[in-house]
């Protein structure tokens, strides 16, 4: 990812940093498998972990507006149920409205009976509601609904469930709102379904859960006990349409950790990306497009192993591979945590739960000029780093491209000459 000046034509532009594959292998459009994401069953908040290693958050309000890359920090899926035995019966998706129009439709990855555990049953009755936002430091729900659709039960999942509202409800660009998802059936504890997020797995990490957003500008959150709660380490996978054409939302959603039985052109070697010494490095690969971009710095979310190290170097390059900037993170910033296995059952470590957000400016701004090809690459003389990547869920799982960063991928060398797409499924992945 790299971080734009304020002064640039693209200035608005979102941030860009991880996708990354699943071992899952689902087909289009198929659920997306929570076992084969390792998805830890979160309930967001009600789930805490200690950690042995921390480092200091980055700050990204400090740096210059505008980021070009994926800017993801998740790790895993993660769902909250509506309803069951013990599970809340409302949820939220907080969103700030990009457009002052009609919203047509709202698309997100949805789990039902036929995932025993994540639902049952019928799948259970429920309704949609545009709730407004209550303007407080939480920013939840508040007020009679803008818009309600009541669904009905469906057993069978979707990685990419789309729901219209009956009466399309407008709203305002930069005004906060929540789509509220309730379970209303008349046995919720036996009929009931479940809500995917992209979840970042350390709850001591600190600081901005994405560099894309605003954390109070895309979230989620639950009704528990009486009382709304934020799950501040998760972020809806989701995508908004409306009726200008213009869309709005986050499609990361798959994690690249292992290999599954069966697909002979993985290898570990492509799952995460490993810099050590002047032979293995990673890159993200970039094609400028919506004008050209001036940029300043960059950013990318990793962890080193233990032991000597050396900085961590980050090259800007041409098309040619001429480096056209250069500058580097200290060590001593990026957090230490183990090497991945690339073996199940795969831990929170494999998925690279100890990861952090490491920002560095180069000496001067620079051009990208639209059209050209660039590569952001990032070398260790000395010491191991691993920087996991995100899938981003276009277009396969019918999400636009809009709801992620669609101009490059993340790519890998072992001989230091040749590059190959890291993440198990290629060039769908990102740093």
């Amino acid at each position: 990812m790299v971080d734009m000046n304020a002064g640039s034509a693209a200035a608005g532009a979102t941030a860009g940093a991880a996708a990354a594959s699943s071992p899952g292998g689902a087909a289009p459009n198929a659920p997306l498998d929570p076992a084969s994401n390792a998805d830890p069953g979160l309930a967001s908040d009600e789930q805490a972990e200690t950690e042995s290693n921390s480092s200091s958050p980055t700050d990204w309000s400090l740096l210059p507006k505008g980021r070009y890359g994926a800017g993801i920090g998740g790790d895993a899926l993660g769902n909250t149920v509506l309803g069951g035995p013990v599970g809340p019966k409302k949820y939220f998706i907080r969103f700030r409205a990009t457009q002052s129009s009609q919203i047509e439709s709202v698309t997100f990855p949805f789990l039902s009976a036929d995932y025993p555990g994540y639902g049952a049953g019928t799948g259970g009755n429920w309704t949609l509601k545009l709730i407004a936002d209550d303007g407080s430091e939480n920013h939840f729900p508040t007020g009679p609904a803008l818009a309600v659709r009541s669904v009905s039960a469906m057993p069978t999942s979707s990685a990419a469930r789309t729901i219209t509202f009956s009466s399309a409800p407008t709203t305002v660009e930069g005004v906060l709102y929540h789509l509220v998802m309730e379970n209303i059936d008349a046995n919720p504890t036996a009929n009931y379904f479940s809500i995917n997020s992209w979840v970042r797995l350390s709850f001591t990490e600190g600081g901005q859960l994405n560099p894309q957003f605003a954390d109070s500008d895309w979230g989620s959150g639950y009704f528990h006990a009486g009382a709304w709660m934020n799950c501040k380490n998760s972020c809806p996978i989701a995508e908004i349409a409306y009726a200008n054409g213009m869309r709005q939302g986050m499609s990361y959603g798959e994690a690249s950790y292992v290999c599954p039985p069966g697909q002979g052109n993985c290898s570990s070697e492509q799952l995460v990306g490993r810099i050590d010494g002047p032979t293995r490095m990673v890159r993200e690969r970039i094609t400028i497009t919506g004008g050209d971009k001036t940029v300043c710095g960059i950013g990318i979310r990793l962890l080193r192993n233990p032991g000597p190290a050396s900085d961590l170097f980050v090259s800007l390059r041409d098309g040619a591979n001429v480096e056209i900037a250069s500058t580097r993170v200290e060590a001593a910033e990026v957090a230490v945590g183990p090497a991945p296995t690339y073996s199940l059952p795969a831990t929170w470590d494999d998925l690279g739960q100890k990861a952090r957000w490491v920002t560095a400016e180069f000496d001067d701004i620079h051009s990208l000029i639209d059209g050209q090809t660039y590569y952001l690459q990032f070398a260790s003389m000395q010491g191991t780093y691993w920087a996991w990547v995100n899938r981003r869920l276009t277009p396969e799982y019918a999400y636009s491209s809009a709801t992620a960063f669609v101009d490059g991928w993340a790519e890998y060398t072992i001989d230091g000459t040749s590059w190959l797409p890291l993440g198990r499924v290629g060039h769908q992945s990102d740093l």
